[in-house]
C-alpha cells in the first residue's frame, strides 16, 4: 500500500499522489484554479448582510466525489483545497466519506482546517493520523463543512470538469 496526498482545489480538482504516482486529477495547468468563482460553504450560524438587514443562511456543506484508479490501494495523507473566507470565522472541517449510491455515505475521517485567509489560497487538510485506506476502484467524497458562523469559499476548478454536488447533511440530497 502506498501513501497518498489528495489535492482538491475547487469542486472536482482532485489530485492524489503516492511517491509521485498520480491517482486522480482534474486540477488545471500549473495547479490552477479560479479565483473569481467558488461554492459557498456556510456554517450553521453564517449570516449575510442584505439591504433588508442580516440574514442567517444556515448550514451548507459542499461535496466533491472522486474515484481511486484501479490496481492499487493508497493511504490518505492529506487533501489540499483552494479556499478563502469572507465571514467572521475562518475555519472548517474537511471530511472523507465513502460513496453510497452516488451520495456521501459513511464518514471515514475528518480534520480541521484553520486560519483560512481572505484571498483564495491552497490550504492543506492533514489526514495522516486517520489511517484511512483508499481502495482501488472505489468512489469517495470529500466534504467541506464550515464551522459556527464561518462563510468559506471553495474555489472552482479552472477546467471544464462537471459532476460535482452540493450536499446538505440534514437532507442528503444533491443540488
Amino acid at each position: 500500500m502506498r501513501r497518498c496526498v489528495l489535492v482538491l482545489t475547487g469542486v472536482l480538482i482532485v489530485t492524489a499522489t503516492a511517491r509521485g504516482a498520480e491517482v486522480y486529477s482534474t486540477i488545471g495547468p500549473g495547479s490552477s484554479f479560479r479565483t473569481d468563482a467558488a461554492w459557498g460553504v456556510w456554517g450553521p450560524a453564517a449570516t449575510f448582510i442584505t439591504p433588508q438587514g442580516p440574514v442567517v443562511v444556515g448550514n451548507q456543506d459542499i461535496a466533491a466525489p472522486f474515484t481511486v484508479g484501479p490496481g492499487q490501494d493508497y493511504s490518505l495523507v492529506s487533501a489540499t483545497l483552494a479556499l478563502a473566507h469572507s465571514g467572521k470565522s475562518d475555519s472548517l472541517t474537511v471530511r472523507l466519506f465513502s460513496d453510497s449510491a452516488g451520495l456521501p455515505g459513511a464518514n471515514l475521517a475528518s480534520t480541521a482546517v484553520i486560519n483560512v485567509p481572505a484571498s483564495p489560497t491552497l490550504m492543506s487538510a492533514d489526514f495522516s493520523s486517520a489511517n484511512v485506506t483508499l481502495e482501488a476502484g472505489k468512489a469517495y467524497w470529500l466534504v467541506a463543512d464550515a464551522n459556527a458562523d464561518s462563510t468559506i469559499q471553495w474555489q472552482w476548478t479552472s477546467t471544464d470538469v462537471t459532476g460535482f454536488g452540493a450536499w446538505i447533511p440534514r437532507q442528503r440530497a444533491l443540488h
